[in-house]
């Protein structure tokens, strides 16, 4: 570890998310967002990421995932960040 406690991991997960976001499509799921980050975050972690981004309006949940087929999200206008497909 590099000297970085659980909190400030989980704040520096949540901050690579949100400027990840202005390079993924406006749907996408976790595979898309691990491509634009370089790394594969812990699952829980990225979770957690994810439901407070939806709790603040950021992104909202576009389908639910079932078997192998990953849950999609899909930016909304508060994101501020926009990709062309």
């Amino acid at each position: 570890m590099t000297g970085m406690d659980a909190t400030g991991m989980a704040w520096a997960l949540f901050n690579d998310v949100q400027e990840a976001l202005a390079q993924v499509p406006d749907v996408f799921d976790r595979n898309d967002l691990c491509r634009i980050l370089g790394y594969v975050p812990d699952r829980g972690s990225l979770y957690r990421t994810f439901q407070e981004l939806k709790r603040e309006g950021v992104l909202v949940l576009e389908s639910r995932g079932a078997g192998k087929w990953p849950m999609r999200y899909r930016k909304t206008s508060q994101s501020g960040a926009t990709a062309s497909e």
